[in-house]
């Protein structure tokens, strides 16, 4: 006798695509909550930090350098130095905060401008300029015209 119900092939099931996408999913939801729990998680985010990514901040040994007249004081960076220019006193701090020399710059209201090894600082509105090279005074004139004035203005 004929068959006259149509039969219904069974579907193979392709076992390793299934087994793909529930490894996929398994590593996206595992990503997703180590991620979550990262960011809002002080205590793990810090171990993650040292013992998995391997960066460390350390705040407790930093350099540091004391300035006793801290409103009269300028600050600039140049090169490897920071200089402090203070009651015409311009001390050079080295990168370990220790202090390397010591200039004499009868500047009161600095512009500085710096490039690698360089270091100009001019009187702004006045006459006076120095050229500084890594620690030493290259250069120091006294200008005829009127006043230095900054770029700025």
């Amino acid at each position: 006798m004929k068959d006259y119900w149509p039969q219904i092939e069974s579907k193979k099931i392709n076992k390793k695509k299934i087994i793909i996408s529930i490894l996929v999913s398994i590593i996206v939801i595992i990503t997703t909550t180590i991620t979550i729990i990262y960011y809002n998680n002080k205590d793990v985010r810090e171990w993650i930090d040292k013992n998995i990514l391997k960066k460390e901040v350390i705040q407790n040994n930093v350099t540091t350098i004391e300035l006793k007249d801290v409103e009269n004081s300028r600050i600039h960076a140049f090169n490897k130095y920071i200089g402090v220019l203070s009651r015409n006193k311009f001390v050079l701090y080295g990168s370990t905060g220790n202090e390397e020399k010591s200039l004499d710059i009868q500047i009161s209201n600095p512009i500085f401008n710096s490039t690698n090894r360089f270091l100009a600082i001019a009187e702004n509105r006045g006459k006076k300029i120095y050229l500084l090279t890594d620690r030493n005074i290259t250069w120091e004139t006294e200008i005829e015209r009127k006043y230095i004035t900054s770029a700025c203005e």
